[in-house]
């Protein structure tokens, strides 16, 4: 898998993350700001990783060894985060 694709998916897993722990907060402890923030920020990373992907030209560019290996970081850990949460 190219490092584009990986990139993207990193993005998207952690925006599929932050909509999974919003929902899970809200069905344990009802409505509340941080559930809303959660919610709508994991949905709008997700649309916008979509959305970037659907429309680019084929020629998208490479990320640099910075942000790709950040995203990593951040999705591993958001993994985990998620995982604690779900089994707390």
């Amino acid at each position: 898998m190219d490092r584009v694709r990986l990139y993207r998916l990193s993005i998207a897993v952690t925006g599929g993350l932050l909509t999974s722990v919003a929902l899970l907060l809200l069905a344990r402890r009802g409505s509340s700001t941080i559930a809303g923030v959660l919610l709508v920020s994991g949905v709008g990373q997700t649309l916008g990783v979509a959305a970037e992907s659907l429309s680019t030209d084929g020629v998208a560019p490479e990320p640099g060894p910075v942000p790709f290996w950040t995203a990593m970081a951040f999705t591993g850990i958001g993994l985990v985060g998620a995982a604690l949460f779900v089994l707390s």
